[in-house]
C-alpha cells in the first residue's frame, strides 16, 4: 500500500516537473497563430474557410480549425486570404530600370539592387530565380542570404549565346552585365564555359536561341553541332538546361537540348501551332510564363499605374521619374541593338515606330496569352516567371511589380485562379526542386506565406493588396520589408 502511494506521489511530482519544463520551453519559443483565415494552400485544392495556421519559429507547425495555441502573436485573418509565398522563376536582379539613362555610379546601382530585392518581399515574392547570373553575383547573393530581409535566391549559369547572338555585344550588356561569360565563338569554348562555372553550384544552365524581335533575323543562333556539344557538356556537369526561346522555329531547335524548362511562354509574333504545343507537352519540360514582358513594355505608354499606392511603395521615385520620360530614347536604343547588321541605323529608327509601338506590343501580348493558355490546356506544367529586369535599357521592367503583373496576366489568359496560385508557388518549387521545403501551406514546411486583404477568387487585384508577408516565419507588412 505504501509502495503504491509512493508511486502515485512520484508520478504526480514527475508530471508536474515535466509539464512545467515543457510549458516553459514551449512558451519561450517564437509562436505565431493566424486565425480564421481563408486558406489557399498552393496545391490546387479548393480553399478552406475559417482555418488557423500555427507557426513555430520558421516552420508551419499545425493547420486546423479553432487551434488551442500558446502563441504570443495572434493575427486575426477574418476576411483575409492566406497563400504560400510567391516564387518568381525568371528575374534579372542586376538590372536597375532606367539606370543607364541616369548615368549612375556603381555604388548607387548596388544600393538600388538591394532595394529591388527587398521589393520582391514587399510584393509577396519570397523566392526568386535569377535567369542570367554573372559569376560575381553568386558571391554577392551568398552574403544576402545571411540576412532575412531578402528573398530566397536561386541562379542559373551566365547564359550561353553565340558570337553575334542575342545579348552578345558589349553594347547590349552595358555596365550592368559586363561580367557575363564571353559569347561562344568556337565549339571548344563550350567546354571552357562549363569549366568556369563548375564551382558556383547553379540550379542549371541557360542557353539562348533567339533570332530577335524584328521582321528580319537580327541574331545568330547555335547550329545543331553546337547544340549537341552543349547537351553533352551539360549532361557531364549534371546541369539541367533552361532554354530561352520565343519563336516557333526556336522552340523546334530547342528540343535538341532536351530542355528541363523553357524560360518563356514565347510566341509573340504568331500564335503557337497545335504541333508545337503537342511537342512541348511530350518533352515534359516546364514552361515559365513571362507574359508580363508585354505588360511592362506597355507601361512606357500606359502610366496611370504609376500613381497607385502599391506601385509607388515598390518602385523607387527616381525609377518612376525616368520611366515617365525615357520612352523615345528606349525605342531608339532598342532599334539600334536589335537590327540586322546590314540595316543602317537611321532606317532602323524609322522602322521602329511601326514595330515598337503600343499597338504591336498589345498584339504580342494577345498572341502570347493565347499560346500559353493552349500550352496549359495541353497538360504542360506552367510556372510563374515575370522576366523583371530583362533588358537593362528597358525603363519599365520594375522588380516586384513585374511579379504581380505576371500573376494577373496568367489570370487574364484564362488560367483558373487556383492553378495560377499553384504555378506561382508549389509548381515553381517543384521546378526548383525545393518543394519538400517551400511552395505550399503544409505542416512541416517553411513558413513563407502571404496574407492578402482580399480573396483572389473574387478579384485579380487581390495580389496588389497585401496585409502581411512571412519569410521563414518572420512577419512584416509590405512597407516593413523595405526598411534598410
Amino acid at each position: 500500500m505504501k509502495n503504491s502511494n509512493f508511486k502515485r506521489i512520484f508520478a504526480v511530482i514527475f508530471t508536474f516537473l515535466f509539464s512545467s519544463f515543457f510549458t516553459k520551453t514551449y512558451a519561450s519559443t517564437n509562436i505565431t497563430l493566424i486565425k480564421n483565415v481563408l486558406l489557399i494552400d498552393g496545391t490546387g485544392a479548393p480553399p478552406k474557410e475559417s482555418m488557423d495556421v500555427e507557426i513555430i519559429e520558421s516552420k508551419i507547425a499545425r493547420i486546423g480549425k479553432n487551434l488551442n495555441s500558446q502563441a504570443k502573436m495572434i493575427i486575426d485573418g477574418t476576411g483575409k486570404t492566406l497563400i504560400p509565398g510567391l516564387i518568381d522563376c525568371h528575374v534579372h536582379i542586376r538590372s536597375v530600370p532606367g539606370s543607364i539613362f541616369r548615368n549612375e555610379s556603381q555604388s548607387k546601382v548596388s544600393d538600388q539592387q538591394k532595394i529591388q530585392l527587398q521589393a520582391y518581399l514587399a510584393a509577396g515574392v519570397t523566392t526568386i530565380l535569377d535567369a542570367a547570373t554573372p559569376l560575381k553575383l553568386f558571391e554577392e547573393v551568398a552574403q544576402f542570404q545571411k540576412q532575412n530581409n531578402f528573398p530566397r535566391f536561386f541562379g542559373l549559369t551566365p547564359f550561353l549565346t553565340p558570337n553575334e547572338g542575342y545579348f552578345a555585344s558589349s553594347e547590349a550588356r552595358g555596365t550592368l552585365y559586363h561580367d557575363l561569360t564571353n559569347p561562344i565563338k568556337k565549339i571548344t569554348d563550350i567546354h571552357d564555359r562549363f569549366e568556369e562555372i563548375k564551382n558556383i553550384h547553379p540550379l542549371g544552365t541557360k542557353v539562348v536561341l533567339e533570332y530577335g524581335f524584328a521582321p528580319l533575323s537580327a541574331f545568330r543562333v547555335f547550329n545543331s553541332h553546337f547544340r549537341r556539344k552543349i547537351l553533352e557538356e551539360a549532361d557531364a556537369a549534371k546541369l539541367p538546361i533552361f532554354v530561352h526561346s520565343e519563336s516557333e522555329e526556336a522552340f523546334w531547335m530547342a528540343f535538341d537540348l532536351k530542355p528541363y524548362a523553357f524560360m518563356h511562354g514565347g510566341f509573340f509574333d504568331k500564335v503557337a501551332s497545335p504541333e508545337i504545343i503537342q511537342k512541348i507537352y511530350q518533352s515534359k519540360a516546364y514552361v515559365v510564363s513571362t507574359l508580363a514582358i508585354y505588360k511592362m513594355m506597355l507601361l512606357m505608354w500606359d502610366q496611370k499605374i504609376f500613381d497607385e499606392a502599391w506601385f509607388r511603395l515598390l518602385v523607387p521615385d527616381e525609377q518612376i521619374k525616368t520611366a515617365k520620360v525615357a520612352t523615345p530614347e528606349v525605342i531608339k536604343l532598342l532599334s539600334s541593338q536589335n537590327k540586322p547588321w546590314f540595316i543602317p541605323q537611321f532606317v532602323a529608327e524609322f522602322l521602329s515606330q511601326y514595330f515598337i509601338r503600343r499597338e504591336s506590343i498589345e498584339q504580342y501580348y494577345q498572341n502570347s496569352k493565347i499560346s500559353l493558355k493552349a500550352i496549359y490546356d495541353s497538360g504542360t506544367p506552367i510556372v510563374m516567371g515575370s522576366d523583371s529586369g530583362n533588358y537593362p535599357l528597358f525603363s519599365t521592367f520594375f522588380h516586384g511589380v513585374g511579379s504581380i503583373l505576371e500573376v494577373e496576366a496568367l489570370l487574364d489568359a484564362g488560367i483558373p485562379v487556383l492553378e495560377v496560385v499553384r504555378a506561382s508557388t508549389l509548381r515553381a518549387a517543384q521546378m526548383l526542386k525545393v518543394d519538400s521545403e517551400i511552395g505550399s501551406i503544409t505542416e512541416g514546411k517553411t513558413a513563407d506565406l502571404v496574407l492578402l486583404n482580399q480573396n483572389p477568387i473574387e478579384t485579380s487585384r487581390a495580389f496588389r493588396d497585401i496585409a502581411l508577408v512571412f519569410k521563414d516565419g518572420r512577419a512584416g507588412a509590405p512597407k516593413a520589408w523595405l526598411l534598410k
